[in-house]
């Protein structure tokens, strides 16, 4: 697709001491504690601080969760416009390290993101609910918050999110111009009929230098038939 790595790849596998140190500045703040509530235990949202002062089973394996305070958390998202969250509310207190050991996808996001300066992450909706609790890791961290365009998300028509995880047919890529051709048009940025048949580098300079925002759809869902 003519499409390559600004820089080298990190893998998250090898970053888990940047993770640990993250985790470790929240604890000097007397933001972490220990779970031991299941899925299964925690039928609805917001987490009801349950385990806030003590675990409350015998469970040798417990999560870490970060507290929430009642503060609003507004993202200015740059496609969806104004979005806001009160977390202790509307989410409550949530994991950022799993009772497996796996540190959770909001701090790692958060660290990464922070680590590698990125400035910009443009995304699915279905990720914009996780944006206030990235913001609200950020903040307490002392770290920049990126500018954020959650992008609508491409559904069958039995509503059904398409994606790779979810078994969506295969690309087929003996025709990579015309791939980004109807990308381009699937995102409204009307590209003319006669750069279909262009090499992609060109199709690709087309893309960047006539990207347009105020074109994107601003809908949550696009029904693929």
């Amino acid at each position: 697709m003519g499409l390559h790595w600004d820089e080298d790849v990190v893998y998250q596998s090898q970053r888990h001491e940047l993770y640990q140190d993250a985790l470790e500045e929240l604890q000097e703040l007397n933001l972490i504690f220990s779970c031991s509530c299941s899925r299964k235990d925690l039928s609805s949202k917001p987490y009801p601080g349950t385990c806030r002062n003590g675990v409350k089973s015998n469970k040798k394996v417990h999560s870490l969760r970060v507290k929430t305070d009642n503060n609003k958390i507004i993202i200015n998202d740059q496609l969806q416009g104004s979005y806001s969250q009160n977390l202790m509310h509307e989410v409550g207190d949530f994991i950022i390290k799993r009772a497996d050991g796996f540190f959770a996808y909001h701090l790692v996001a958060v660290v990464d993101d922070a680590k590698q300066n990125i400035t910009d992450v443009v995304r699915g909706i279905d990720l914009l609910d996780s944006t206030p609790k990235q913001i609200y890791l950020q903040q307490k961290l002392g770290l920049p918050t990126p500018t954020y365009l959650h992008l609508p998300v491409a559904i069958d028509s039995k509503g059904k999110k398409i994606s790779k995880s979810l078994e969506a047919s295969v690309i087929n890529m003996e025709q990579p111009n015309q791939i980004l051709f109807n990308a381009l048009c699937f995102l409204e940025q009307a590209p003319p009929t006669e750069i279909k048949t262009y090499d992609i580098q060109t199709i690709l300079e087309w893309a960047i230098k006539n990207w347009s925002v105020s074109l994107l759809p601003k809908k949550k869902e696009i029904v693929i038939n």
